[in-house]
């Protein structure tokens, strides 16, 4: 079985001339690999703690981190500092094996034209990625979400494993000539869990993530000044670019 770690980030009321933007990451982590992976960001915790006399319960949420919000530490906490710890962060994401991040970054069109629709949207792309995955793979997945948003996701994994319409990137699909064909959630197990992401190191990864490709999509002028609009990049060895395979990063866009 597949762990799915996801959060979001967005921004509603967007400004320097950014558009509307809604964005969903899924950190992977086998099940095999769960206990080692989690050890690895145990591991870096204890030394922050022991170098910087960061807290290995602080939550790294990404604004607040970068914004200088919530107590890290015994002492404050300078912004080159937070900088990079959400950068290193990421590193050690990306450092680590058999793992991969499928990302959904979304803007309004004319069938979805504010956050809320976005955000509908967001998660019906990323159901059908992480299933199409797991048919891939030959893996169940199991998603686990920060919480917050229980009724709403959970109703939207039922609604499709009853009816999930999906259309073809050629206009029809060849073996029922129908623009749409009923896909169901075969590879998705039972309804999302749900839980602190203070509690969860590796819903806290998911949230860097989710925020790193905000702000390389909707750079803003503090996160272009201190070099975290570029960090997405850095992602690049676990990114799953299967999941689009014409974005250079992977990332579902339309």
């Amino acid at each position: 079985m597949d762990l799915y770690y996801v959060d979001e980030s967005y921004d509603a009321s967007p400004e320097h001339g950014n558009p509307m933007r809604f964005v969903l990451s899924a950190v992977r982590v086998r099940e095999e690999d769960w206990e080692e992976h989690l050890e690895t960001l145990f591991a870096w915790r204890r030394e922050l703690k022991s170098s910087l006399g960061i807290y290995t319960g602080a939550e790294f949420h990404a604004t607040h981190l970068l914004g200088g919000r919530g107590p890290l530490a015994p002492h404050p906490v300078d912004e080159q500092t937070r900088v990079s710890l959400f950068s290193e962060g990421l590193r050690r994401l990306a450092s680590m094996h058999d793992v991969h991040v499928i990302n959904i970054s979304l803007t309004p069109t004319r069938k979805r034209p504010d956050l809320n629709a976005l955000e509908g949207a967001a998660w019906d792309r990323l159901l059908n990625r992480i299933n199409k995955t797991g048919e891939k793979l030959g893996r169940r997945a199991l998603l686990i979400c920060d919480e917050g948003k229980e009724e709403k996701l959970t109703k939207l994994c039922r609604q499709l494993r009853q009816e999930n319409l999906v259309p073809s990137r050629y206009r029809k699909w060849t073996d029922t000539g129908q623009r749409t064909k009923h896909l169901p959630l075969t590879h998705v197990v039972e309804d999302p869990l749900f839980k602190s992401s203070k509690g969860s190191y590796l819903l806290q990864t998911a949230d860097l993530v989710a925020y790193s490709l905000l702000r390389f999509d909707n750079p803003i002028p503090k996160t272009e000044r201190t070099g975290v609009s570029t960090l997405f990049a850095s992602l690049d060895p676990v990114l799953y670019k299967a999941a689009s395979p014409r974005d250079p990063y992977g990332v579902v866009r339309r």
